[in-house]
């Protein structure tokens, strides 16, 4: 009996081990991927799902123009778009299909004359939990330990998830950065401006006054 709990440990702890290490690869799937949308053209990435499965991303205009950009998802065999998000900065989607097919996801920059936008972005494809579990049952027998793979897979999944919110706050914060630092210098060039626009007008009034003593003093 001592030695069936301690195999039974042995094959829980593989399996947490197991799950966790899934969920860490599952995170580096969500690392930022940049892509440049030409003016007046859009670019597209092609995800195939199957019944019941999700698919999720978000994104951000870092760099072009007005920092704004298209989003369309589309099931390719219905011709039917799923989503549409215009002229966003930055925004997040997700879609659960309902039938199996291919779904382009499309950048576009089709109201720009000249600008380039860069665009990062993170897509994940696929059930969480259909990936974790795949991993487990690679390096542990789960049936001995159903309750604990079903607490592992919960994990995992917020794992995901956290880090993906976590990767699109981080773009928010820098991208709020970056708008602090443009109003900063703007800010700084109009007081610039300013100043010279004063010590102008002073410079003006005090000639104009000492012209118009003078020709006093004359008459």
């Amino acid at each position: 009996a001592g030695s069936a709990c301690q195999r039974r440990t042995m094959v829980a702890a593989t399996a947490l081990l197991a799950a966790l290490w899934a969920a860490a690869l599952l995170g580096t799937a969500h690392a930022r991927t940049f892509v440049e949308v030409p003016a007046d053209e859009e670019v597209c990435f092609i995800e195939t799902l199957r019944a019941g499965e999700r698919l999720r991303g978000s994104y951000q205009v870092v760099s072009g123009g007005y920092l704004d950009i298209d989003l369309q998802v589309r099931h390719l065999r219905k011709q039917k778009n799923l989503v549409e998000q215009w002229r966003q900065e930055d925004g997040k989607f997700e879609i659960l299909a309902e039938e199996d097919g291919d779904h382009r996801i499309c950048f576009g920059n089709r109201l720009a004359t000249n600008a380039v936008k860069k665009v990062q972005f993170a897509i994940h494809a696929g059930n969480v939990d259909d990936l974790l579990e795949h991993e487990v049952e690679g390096l542990a027998d789960i049936h001995h330990v159903d309750r604990l793979n079903d607490m592992v897979l919960r994990l995992g999944r917020r794992v995901s998830d956290l880090k993906e919110q976590e990767e699109y706050l981080r773009r928010r914060s820098e991208r709020h950065h970056r708008t602090a630092e443009s109003n900063n210098s703007r800010v700084l060039m109009s007081s610039i401006a300013e100043a010279v626009v004063l010590v102008g007008v002073n410079a003006w009034q005090i000639y104009y006054l000492r012209r118009f003593f003078e020709v006093k003093r004359i008459i």
